[in-house]
C-alpha cells in the first residue's frame, strides 16, 4: 500500500496550485474539471479501507474542489462526461515513471499501453456507474447494517456469466 501521495496541479483557469493530500487506503482514479470545477475520484485499496469509508456503491469516492477545500459528494453527482481513468493508481512502484513524483499525460497514457506488461482491459480503465454487490467487494455485513443498508446484503446482482 502506497502511502503519503499527495496530488498538486496547477488550476488551468485561474492558475492557481492545489495541492491535496490523499487518505491514507485511497488510490487516486481520475481528475477532471466540469466547467472549470476540478473533481478527483478515488478507490478503496483494501476492503479494510472500503469498510472504513463506508462500502460506497459504486466503488468509488468523489471530491469537488471549491473555495480551497475539496468536498466529498454522492457518487451520483459525478458528471456524466467522466468516463475514462486518467490517474496511474501507485505512481511509486509503477517502473519508468518518473521515480514517483511528477507523472506527465505521456508517461500516463504509456503505463497502460506499455508492452512489458499485460495491458487491462478497456473497461478497468473506465469508472463503472453500475451498482456492485458489497458483500463481494468485501463490505462487512455490520458496516451495511449500520447505515441502513441491510437489503443490500441480500442483492443478487447480476455476474458477467449472466449478462
Amino acid at each position: 500500500m502506497e502511502v503519503g501521495q499527495t496530488l498538486t496541479f496547477l488550476h488551468p483557469d485561474t492558475g492557481e496550485r492545489i495541492t491535496w493530500r490523499i487518505p491514507d487506503g485511497l488510490l487516486p482514479v481520475m481528475i477532471d474539471f466540469d466547467q472549470g470545477v476540478p473533481y478527483y475520484i478515488l478507490r478503496e485499496n483494501t476492503v479494510s479501507d472500503y469498510n472504513k469509508w463506508g462500502c460506497p456503491n459504486p466503488p468509488y469516492l468523489v471530491y469537488r474542489y471549491q473555495q480551497s477545500n475539496w468536498d466529498r459528494l454522492a457518487f451520483d453527482a459525478l458528471p456524466a462526461t467522466f468516463v475514462n481513468r486518467n490517474l496511474i493508481p501507485m505512481s511509486k512502484v509503477v517502473q519508468g515513471v518518473s521515480n514517483g513524483q511528477v507523472v506527465s499525460a505521456n508517461e500516463m497514457e504509456s503505463y497502460w499501453f506499455r508492452s512489458e506488461h499485460p495491458k487491462p482491459k478497456q473497461e478497468a480503465r473506465k469508472i463503472s456507474r453500475e451498482k456492485v454487490n458489497p458483500i463481494a467487494e468485501g463490505c462487512y455485513p455490520d458496516v451495511l447494517n449500520a447505515q441502513g443498508r441491510q437489503a443490500e446484503t441480500k442483492i443478487n446482482y447480476p455476474t458477467e456469466a449472466s449478462k
